[in-house]
């Protein structure tokens, strides 16, 4: 995949993003009835809206997740205290709603209800530390630092649900990537995130401890990830004592690893243009054979200077007719490489240290007569003004 292909999911996933105001408008009805009908006995304080829709980076299938904070110091419940709420909370709800609610689950020691109105997925979670609010927090902090941060996180969900991925857990992926970012990232493009995230999921399956670093920590309020045991360890933003990956194993992990592998996949054969934004005028390509000093052979090579890219290969005696042979092969492969990458400029200059590498004295064999054609051919074909200067190998 190129860039545009990874923009025209954030573009259609947009176009059906439809429902966010529906969900937001459902949000404050839920609130109001929790304020009415829990505010006495229950000392019930706030709902807040978090999960994906708050995230902003929510599929139409994703559940409405309401994180509800109580006053626990008033509750003598001990033990119970979650079961006696979760009882409040379905009545409430069955009270007001009545058969429009369908399949209700609840998890007393999750502290967790969930049900299903309109086709609609509705999740309570009794969260009286607010971890879940500071997991949103979270993301916008690190969409503000890294400003494909929300956008890369719909593609990875775009990915998961293409493969059917159950297992994967939205917060793991947003830890992971973000962690990935402070590692590994260089440019500000979905490419280059997502070539990130597959290396921080690398460092997950090492096994490495993966949190959100202690500058995160602090703008959060919170302090530092706790030491975990696990094997696995993605340390919580919203509560450094949790360990998101508490529950993965060498057997469950392993949608996470085919999440990699599709990720890894879409990376393929990239054709993105990093040099988009280039305003040089004149490009140098350094085609000096490399040799090996250990072997004393010679390999072709070219290093396209400032621009990070080069190549080499091949292994030839250490004569003159191998000699230009490596530097035909360089000046070919090196002019590829400019084109491939959009940087042909109005001047290329090709630089070996050897006397008019692009004369007749280059023409020892009928293989580099060929050679001199396809690059002259070349040359002409895309109208290049091509200058060779002469100059000793340029390390990069």
């Amino acid at each position: 995949m190129i860039e545009k292909d990874f923009k025209k999911i954030i573009s259609d996933w947009e176009a059906n993003h439809t429902l966010r105001p529906q969900m937001f408008a459902r949000f404050e009805e839920t609130e109001a009835l929790l304020q009415k009908e829990l505010a006495v006995p229950y000392p019930f304080q706030k709902a807040y809206l978090v999960g994906a829709w708050a995230k902003l980076t929510a599929f139409p299938n994703d559940p409405l997740v309401i994180a509800l904070q109580f006053d626990e110091t008033e509750l003598s419940l001990g033990q119970y205290r979650e079961r006696v709420i979760n009882n409040a909370i379905e009545n409430a709800l069955i009270s007001a709603w009545g058969d429009k609610i369908k399949n209700i689950e609840r998890n007393d020691w999750e502290k967790r209800i969930k049900f299903t109105i309109d086709d609609v997925s509705y999740q309570f979670d009794i969260d009286p530390t607010l971890k879940e609010v500071k997991q949103v927090e979270f993301v916008n902090l690190a969409n503000t630092e890294f400003t494909l941060f929300r956008n890369t996180v719909i593609i990875i969900k775009n990915a998961c649900s293409e493969l059917g991925l159950k297992a994967v857990d939205e917060a793991v992926i947003e830890i992971i990537l973000y962690h990935s970012l402070r590692h590994y990232q260089i440019a500000n493009k979905y490419y280059d995130y997502l070539d990130a995230f597959v290396k921080g999921l690398d460092d997950f399956f090492a096994p490495l401890p993966i949190e959100v670093g202690s500058a995160m920590y602090q703008k959060l309020g919170l302090k530092e990830a706790e030491k975990f045991s696990h094997k696995y360890i993605v340390a919580s933003p919203g509560n450094p004592e949790l360990n998101l990956a508490g529950d993965l194993n060498d057997i469950n992990i392993g949608d996470y690893r085919k999440l990699r592998k599709r990720i890894a996949k879409m990376l393929e054969n990239p054709k993105v243009d990093p040099f988009l934004f280039d305003q040089s005028t004149e490009v140098v390509i350094d085609v000096n054979p490399a040799l090996d000093k250990l072997t004393g052979k010679l390999k072709w090579r070219y290093i396209v200077l400032g621009k990070n890219l080069t190549n080499s290969g091949g292994e030839y005696n250490n004569d003159e007719v191998s000699q230009q042979t490596a530097i035909l092969k360089a000046v070919f492969k090196g002019l590829k490489a400019l084109e491939e990458n959009n940087l042909f400029k109005k001047k290329i200059i090709l630089q070996a240290d050897y006397d008019d590498f692009l004369g007749s004295k280059m023409l020892s064999t009928e293989e580099n007569k060929s050679r001199m054609k396809t690059i002259k051919a070349f040359i002409e074909k895309n109208k290049l003004n091509v200058v060779q200067t002469k100059g000793k190998s340029l390390e990069e």
